[in-house]
């Protein structure tokens, strides 16, 4: 069994870990199961899973800050093995999907003039005016609508997720209409 394993299979979920819950020398057999001369890059998915427990979860960890430097440091990915005297070569691994990307939220921009909704086009403008918000600003009058928003991550880098408020059903007929599949249920 991989040291991977043995450590990951043998803990808590990195959810319920916590400050002073995590020994310095809990990753120090995945270190040490790391061959300097190893030409086997681990998954991206792999990679960037470490690297979010550290960021979110566990924070200064040396071991795991350790693991997660060795785990991305090309330098690794010295020689052929079959010519071990083959010049160095970084191993450059495909950036992820950017729908697998953890996005943190910076901004949200809503409260657009009601009269801009108008100007959507159909069926978004018909299955945003049926909505329970849009009914209930209109009741009270309102100029502006929360029925659409804008949503801009922290990195600059990933996209903005534009939002709109429609009724339940209106919701289903979307999915239909425009062929979304389900990928998430609670």
């Amino acid at each position: 069994m991989s040291g991977f394993h043995r450590v990951v299979g043998g803990i808590v979920p990195p959810s319920s870990w916590g400050g002073g819950n995590i020994t310095d020398d809990i990753f120090d057999c995945l270190v040490e199961d790391i061959q300097p001369n190893d030409t086997k890059a681990w998954p991206a998915t792999v990679r960037e899973l470490l690297v979010k427990i550290r960021d979110a979860e566990i924070q200064d960890c040396p071991g795991l800050d350790q693991l997660v430097e060795t785990l991305n440091d090309p330098s690794r990915y010295t020689a052929d093995e079959n010519n071990k005297s083959a010049p160095a070569r970084a191993i450059v691994t495909a950036p992820g999907a950017p729908a697998d990307e953890h996005r943190e939220m910076k901004q949200m921009f809503s409260s657009a003039p009601a009269a801009r909704v108008l100007q959507l086009p159909q069926p978004f403008r018909e299955v945003v005016q049926n909505s329970m918000l849009w009914k209930w600003e209109g009741g009270q009058g309102r100029g502006t609508t929360g029925t659409m928003a804008t949503l801009f991550p922290k990195d600059a880098t990933q996209d903005v997720s534009f939002t709109i408020r429609c009724g339940h059903n209106d919701g289903y007929r979307l999915n239909d209409t425009y062929g979304f599949k389900l990928a998430f249920s609670s």
